[in-house]
């Protein structure tokens, strides 16, 4: 993969949310402060940047639930259920064959490391 051929790490961000985010950052500054400077092998991505398609509308359609089951009612409601464990994990497989299909493709002959 020409454009990740010189970088050893490559850290995808979703930016959903506050929490998930704020992990990776801790996690580069420390990596940061570790080494003094954030070398220039490690690149930073996002999956909005990356995906395409029917992946990047999922991306899309996940903050919007995000967002909206933050709103409370309904919303919250629909999402938290959306969220529980299911019976049978088809349902998030497919979901996960979706938003991970533009990812895959984009690291496909990528041989570092990837954080998320």
């Amino acid at each position: 993969m020409k454009k990740l051929a010189d970088k050893k790490l490559v850290a995808v961000y979703t930016d959903i949310g506050r929490g998930h985010p704020n992990y990776l950052d801790s996690t580069l500054r420390a990596i940061e402060h570790k080494l003094e400077k954030l070398p220039r092998d490690i690149k930073t991505i996002s999956v909005f940047g990356v995906s395409k398609g029917i992946s990047l509308f999922g991306w899309k359609t996940v903050r919007r639930i995000y967002r909206s089951g933050a709103q409370g009612g309904l919303a919250s409601f629909l999402y938290n259920k959306a969220r529980g464990p299911k019976s049978n994990g088809s349902q998030k497989n497919k979901t996960i064959k979706v938003l991970g299909k533009s990812l895959r493709k984009y690291f496909d002959d990528y041989n570092g490391i990837v954080m998320v």
